[in-house]
């Protein structure tokens, strides 16, 4: 089975992109925009062209929409500090990402966690993280994230 490593960067793919709008320096660094929280992530995981052309803009293998480019500039952040500056939403849509990605697209979480965990560095921590947000985000599995 593939690890849990990209959790985090699969949840980032769109709901964790660093804001544009000014905010404080407090702010900014403590969490990620929300600002992408109602985007309709099952559109994109069940596009199968959509979501290649995404992971291809995270390995550095296609272009990059806006929201591409802003991602790979969180996903070092994201994956070092398992997540820690993502809301509940954005918890529930890792969870919700992983799974799908383990069960119907492994090759791209594969491809994902060569680009951005190589070493499998965070794969434990972010196992044993991944196991307690989706205890928490449970009660949200009814809810559109």
């Amino acid at each position: 089975m593939i690890g849990f490593g990209f959790v985090v960067l699969c949840a980032t793919v769109i709901v964790c992109t660093p804001a544009e709008e000014a905010r404080s320096s407090k702010e900014s660094s403590d969490t990620y925009t929300n600002k992408f929280n109602n985007f309709d992530l099952n559109a994109v995981l069940n596009n199968r062209r959509v979501l290649s052309n995404y992971v291809k803009c995270l390995v550095g293998e296609g272009s990059c929409t806006k929201e591409g480019r802003e991602l790979k500039k969180v996903i070092p952040d994201a994956i070092r500090t398992e997540c820690e500056k993502c809301d509940e939403t954005q918890k529930a849509a890792a969870v919700k990402v992983l799974k799908f990605l383990e069960e119907n697209r492994p090759e791209l979480l594969k491809k994902l966690m060569d680009k951005f965990d190589p070493e499998h560095v965070y794969e434990k921590k972010i196992r044993e993280r991944i196991a307690k947000m989706e205890a928490n985000t449970s009660k949200l599995n009814g809810k559109s994230v």
